[in-house]
């Protein structure tokens, strides 16, 4: 089973373009430019990017592995198994607590507690990779993703695009379990 959910955080994301308009870069102060590539703000929708199928065949097949999954790895607790992590009304997983309960809680040790013991908010790339992310410079000048994408930012740049707090930076987002649920209010993965 963990070599299964081992495979499993390799997910790949997919890209998806925006409309902007490049000419207006000449013209617009720096400040302005840097406001429109900032943080991500809103709440990630939360969704199972592996499948409903896939992540609830994974729990039947391993219901303690999946529900450690849940609650230690962020990465799986928010993107491939979002919704059977935090909706999924079985005992086993919700552990007497209910969904929106189970949901701010895993926010807060995943994402959001600042620990001496771990650190749970980091950067997979170096800062250099990520402020380049952020501000779309060098490599990524031409690129149509940002810190809103979370399905590729929350696993290369989470604690600069601000999807978790740290020492040294508060998280941008706001997490809200009714918002995660809802496609109309949360923020699109891709």
């Amino acid at each position: 089973m963990a070599n299964v959910l081992g495979a499993i955080l390799l997910v790949a994301s997919i890209p998806v373009a925006l409309s902007f308009d490049a000419s207006l870069l000449g013209t617009m102060p720096y400040s302005v430019m840097r406001s429109q590539f900032a943080p991500a703000k809103s709440t990630p929708c939360c969704v199972d990017m592996l499948s409903s199928g896939v992540c609830r065949a994974l729990y039947q097949r391993n219901q303690e592995g999946f529900v450690n999954a849940c609650r230690q790895n962020a990465d799986f607790s928010f993107l491939q198994c979002c919704n059977t992590c935090h909706f999924y009304e079985d005992e086993p997983l919700m552990r007497g607590r209910n969904s929106t309960e189970l949901y701010n809680l895993d926010v807060y040790n995943l994402l959001l507690h600042v620990s001496e013991e771990t650190e749970t908010c980091f950067d997979r790339h170096s800062s250099h990779f990520c402020r380049t992310f952020i501000d779309k410079e060098e490599r990524w000048s031409q690129r149509q993703v940002t810190c809103t994408h979370a399905a590729l930012a929350f696993r290369i740049c989470r604690k600069t695009c601000g999807y978790c707090s740290s020492w040294s930076s508060q998280a941008t987002v706001e997490y809200d379990s009714k918002k995660a649920r809802d496609m109309k209010l949360c923020a699109k993965l891709f």
